[in-house]
């Protein structure tokens, strides 16, 4: 799944939310990452993985809905290393931070050792602490241990009743998925095997064909993001502020 360039239901909420992205409308070709995005679909095409964008709201989002409406029918595992699908875990759901051998995955029992907090109340703990990546404040002096001594207080919410309108706003900046989310019925681009091939033939790739899975396929993609094989092609500016 990918971030698609829509409208942000949560800007609407925060103006200042993901304000302090950069913005890569304003970015030369050649030193925009987004620039690269029609070739890596194409790998993907090639490599027979579905994929989509987004179009109604982020792709957290549409992950969240999906671990909603499915937790209860099979086991999930996330491949992310965003900390926000914390708030996803549960005994059928965890999230899967990959980094070769010294892969992790996220069990709601490695949540309460890291965090000291269990997974449901994550979004709590954020809406206090606040999220710097996404440039959403908490409540001034309140850090991760505060935080974490404060709602384990049955009634904290009472005792920050006087900062009720920026808890609830937080709250719903980082809870997944986004109130009024689109339904999870997606339908994922099926792979293009012809408009590879033409990929291939266009940038002179036929060692990409070789059968040797998944090893090519890495070597395509560390070979592209060294050489930038695109730079004297236009594709469209992406990455501008949403």
């Amino acid at each position: 799944l990918f971030d698609g360039e829509t409208k942000n239901e949560r800007k609407e909420l925060d103006q200042n939310y993901k304000a302090n992205r950069p913005d890569f409308s304003l970015v030369e070709d050649n030193e925009n990452p987004f620039s690269q995005l029609q070739d890596i679909y194409t790998c993907l095409d090639f490599l027979k993985l579905k994929h989509t964008e987004t179009t109604d709201c982020e792709t957290d989002d549409i992950i969240a809905s999906y671990v909603r409406k499915y937790e209860k029918d099979c086991e999930i595992v996330i491949s992310s290393y965003d900390s926000d699908f914390f708030q996803l875990v549960s005994n059928k759901v965890t999230v899967l931070r990959y980094r070769g051998e010294n892969s992790v995955l996220c069990t709601p029992n490695y949540i309460e050792q890291k965090l000291n907090i269990k997974p449901n109340v994550y979004a709590d703990f954020k809406s206090l602490t606040g999220d710097s990546s996404d440039n959403i404040p908490g409540l001034k002096g309140i850090g991760p241990k505060k935080a974490i001594q404060i709602i384990k207080r049955s009634e904290w919410k009472v005792t920050y009743e006087g900062f009720k309108d920026i808890l609830d706003r937080n709250i719903r900046l980082m809870e997944l998925p986004f109130a009024g989310c689109p339904s999870v019925e997606w339908s994922l681009n099926q792979p293009d095997q012809l408009k590879f091939e033409k990929a291939v033939d266009r940038y002179n790739l036929e060692w990409f064909l070789t059968p040797i899975g998944m090893g090519c396929a890495k070597k395509f993609f560390d070979g592209y993001r060294a050489t930038k094989v695109r730079k004297s092609i236009r594709i469209g500016k992406r990455g501008s502020k949403q």
